[in-house]
């Protein structure tokens, strides 16, 4: 536990600087939820109420004029998720593996985004209740009283985001040869009945879940590519190797190479646990799931952080199984223990790189956001036009100037005299976006009358 804290500490006094970014933005222009409707509608393809319900909360304490409480609560999630993982893989495999997965998801830099975009708490909250149910069930007769909680849990995990589903499928898969298993099967069906009545009612018609008609029936091997990369790149992202690498026929090559692994120490291995099972449908499921409305974006797509956080726990569930098989003090288990220990530390690297990189657009994104403050008001603005796609998403200058009266302003504002103290190239694509041509800061207050 000690490991997990001090990990949440140092990751939430090194992102201080961040900022409000991409579907930050969705979240807080569609406040304030003040419809059934608005609670329950789909984002991205996604059950988000509880994201909703998270951001809302955390807006009536102090707006969005800081992004630490966002922040803390994800990194409480992400803390929660590799200690629950702990506890999880502790009970099969050991305390030495249990805590060797712990703090490879906790520096999960390939996965970063998972713990690093407060938007992400979508991802990483059902990560972690899909795993509180998973602890809940691992016990030899669970009483009325856990199956109750894990199913509530398990709603729990779905109502952050569609990642859920496959919690829920690992666990049927893995509980099959567990004694009294059909006792189980209740805690996983009752959720799953009420994200199929969620998907009928508003999930369905989403446009985050519209699948294009070239996909699956006239290109299905850009599904089977998705997958591939998709899985190739978790596994080399959790070596700490660029996953950015396993695209192509070097994800191919990858993938072969760990299938020919896993079937390997299956048939030779006496114990063929269910989890390794359930791990890998879970998996598999995911990217193909995934690919089925993301596959047309290129299989490069599949490498995203925000996947790989999720099908992390699911790989290293699989390596736990097959590591707890090696003897003690064999050659295999010290190749093992080097490989984990050097894949935590490139990890951890990658980790800090994206937070200097994070940084950096926030600092952008700032600068952005305290030049509207200043243009406010002036002649000939476009409210309308969106201002930094890359950084700020689908926000307006009109979004932009509703969300802080509404919220507070996540910038200090500034004088236009004061402009000249901004990196110059925000400044100026601002300017250029809101006026349509180059604009001079010096000649902002001529504009800023008679509007």
């Amino acid at each position: 536990m000690a490991c997990a804290v001090v990990a949440g500490v140092v990751l939430l006094a090194a992102t201080r600087s961040l900022v409000f970014v991409g579907d930050d933005w969705d979240v807080i222009l569609a406040s304030p939820h003040s419809s059934l409707l608005s609670w329950l509608t789909a984002h991205n393809g996604h059950w988000s109420t509880m994201e909703v319900l998270v951001f809302e909360a955390l807006f009536r304490i102090d707006g969005i004029r800081s992004y630490a409480p966002f922040m803390a609560t994800l990194l409480v999630l992400h803390a929660g998720s590799a200690l629950l993982l702990f506890t999880y893989v502790r009970h099969r495999a050991g305390d030495a593996i249990g805590l060797a997965c712990m703090i490879s998801l906790l520096f999960f830099g390939n996965g970063g985004d998972g713990f690093l975009w407060a938007q992400q708490i979508t991802f990483t909250g059902s990560v972690c209740f899909g795993l509180l149910a998973l602890v809940l069930l691992d016990h030899e007769a669970p009483g009325a009283g856990r199956l109750i909680s894990a199913s509530a849990a398990l709603v729990v995990a779905l109502m952050f985001s569609n990642i859920g589903v496959f919690f829920c499928l690992y666990g049927i898969v893995a509980t099959v040869r567990v004694s009294r298993w059909r006792y189980r099967l209740p805690a996983y069906a009752a959720p799953l009945a009420m994200f199929a009545i969620w998907f009928m009612a508003f999930g369905r018609n989403s446009p985050g879940l519209a699948v294009p008609s070239s996909l699956p029936q006239e290109n299905p091997g850009a599904i089977v590519a998705f997958v591939v990369t998709g899985i190739s790149s978790t596994s080399l992202g959790l070596l700490g190797a660029y996953h950015a690498w396993a695209t192509g026929w070097w994800a191919a090559l990858i993938f072969v190479s760990l299938l020919v692994a896993m079937t390997t120490w299956w048939w030779r291995s006496s114990e063929r646990p269910a989890e390794v099972l359930g791990a890998t449908a879970s998996l598999i499921s995911l990217f193909l799931v995934t690919a089925a409305v993301r596959a047309q974006l290129g299989a490069s797509e599949a490498t995203a952080s925000r996947y790989m956080y999720p099908a992390a726990i699911f790989m290293l569930i699989i390596v736990a199984m097959a590591a707890r098989t090696m003897p003690r003090g064999s050659w295999r288990s010290s190749a093992l223990t080097v490989v984990v220990a050097a894949s935590v530390v490139a990890n951890a690297a990658l980790v800090g790189l994206l937070i200097v990189h994070k940084s950096d657009d926030a600092g952008y994104a700032k600068a952005e956001m305290q030049t509207l403050g200043v243009v406010r008001g002036s002649c000939g603005i476009n409210l309308g036009i969106h201002i930094d796609q890359r950084r700020l998403g689908n926000l307006s200058a009109r979004g932009y100037f509703r969300a802080v009266d509404q919220l507070g302003s996540p910038v200090p504002a500034i004088r236009t005299d004061q402009l000249g103290s901004l990196p110059a190239a925000p400044v100026h694509d601002v300017l250029s976006r809101l006026f349509g041509h180059k604009v001079e800061p010096k000649t902002l207050s001529d504009r800023s009358t008679g509007c």
